[in-house]
């Protein structure tokens, strides 16, 4: 790698895992809870579905540097996790989108906003990984 490339990584390894120690808040309960509120069934798995969908970022994130040390398969493991919101890998809660807002509920609002940052952010590192490792 070229030292551009060098400093590049670093400042992403750096970004992951300052956003990765963010995310080790709380979960936004308050705000599922609120949605199950206005919606009923339609948000019934909501809870199960954002811990288990938060836990495969977060467990990638949570690798920072060692990141490059990820096999070939846990590499297209980790870019197929990252590659796709939680919306995108549950397309039955988009119609709970309109309800999702910083004043409306805040925390889950945060929560989904840094988990999307957390996921380009291990796209980009994954993309500056040869593509042979």
């Amino acid at each position: 790698m070229k030292p551009t490339e060098d400093k590049l990584l670093g400042d992403l390894f750096e970004r992951i895992t300052n956003l990765y120690q963010q995310a080790r808040g709380p979960f936004p309960y308050a705000g599922c809870r609120k949605l199950y509120a206005l919606v009923g069934e339609e948000a019934k798995d909501l809870i199960p579905d954002l811990d288990l969908y938060f836990s495969d970022l977060a467990g990638y994130c949570s690798r920072g540097s060692r990141v490059v040390k990820m096999s070939a398969r846990e590499i297209s493991h980790a870019r197929k996790t990252a590659s796709k919101s939680f919306f995108e890998v549950h397309p039955k809660y988009d119609s709970l989108r309109v309800f999702i807002t910083e004043a409306g509920t805040p925390d889950l609002f945060r929560c989904l906003d840094l988990y999307k940052q957390l996921r380009v952010t291990l796209l980009e590192i994954l993309d500056q990984m040869p593509e042979s490792h």
